[in-house]
């Protein structure tokens, strides 16, 4: 499965006085990052190579992430929507590009797999997908809620981890992970039919 958050595209930094520093795409990377996508299905030959079942993921709600909110939320505790805006015309155009790629290859299955609509769920509406916690992550320390050194005896550690939609400032919980599971398995099903 091709992951569109392997693609690389840089940030830059806007600065404005009325709202604190939020990274954006670059939005003149946008065309690179889906002629990369087009080309390694196209151009790299994957497909004369024989893949015919292709997947590739959105990207997140970014804007939501424990980490983005604490680094760009300007001291709220809500999604940064700069972020997730950039992140939907991301997708967008990794949708757009996809579906080019479908009319001009014959045969070829290939399926955009949303993470973000399912994260986002979870994320705005956590009690009623069961989790108690959606702004703060089960573990870390500090102003970003993440370390490579979380687990579950870590100091500042969460004492039940299934009652958080993030693990850390950057990757969902376990439990949050199966849910995503499943909505990517129904998002699936065209690759295996």
């Amino acid at each position: 499965m091709v992951r569109a958050l392997e693609y690389k595209f840089k940030l830059h930094l806007t600065f404005d006085k009325r709202e604190q520093a939020c990274p954006r795409l670059n939005y003149n990377k946008h065309l690179q990052i889906t002629e990369t996508w087009d080309s390694a299905i196209y151009g790299q030959n994957l497909y004369g190579l024989g893949a015919r079942r292709i997947g590739v993921t959105t990207l997140p709600p970014t804007g939501c992430l424990p980490a983005a909110i604490t680094l760009f939320g300007a001291g709220t505790n809500h999604c940064v929507a700069r972020l997730n805006k950039d992140a939907i015309s991301f997708n967008n155009k990794l949708n757009r590009t996809s579906q080019n790629l479908k009319s001009k290859l014959p045969g070829i299955k290939l399926v955009v797999f949303d993470i973000y609509q399912p994260l986002f769920d979870l994320i705005t509406k956590p009690v009623e997908n069961g989790f108690f916690e959606s702004r703060k992550a089960c573990c870390g320390t500090g102003m970003i809620e993440t370390s490579f050194l979380c687990n579950a005896r870590s100091i500042g550690t969460c004492s039940n981890a299934t009652n958080y939609v993030f693990w850390d400032g950057f990757h969902p919980s376990e439990t949050a992970n199966e849910k995503l599971a499943q909505s990517l398995l129904e998002q699936g099903f065209e690759l295996i039919s």
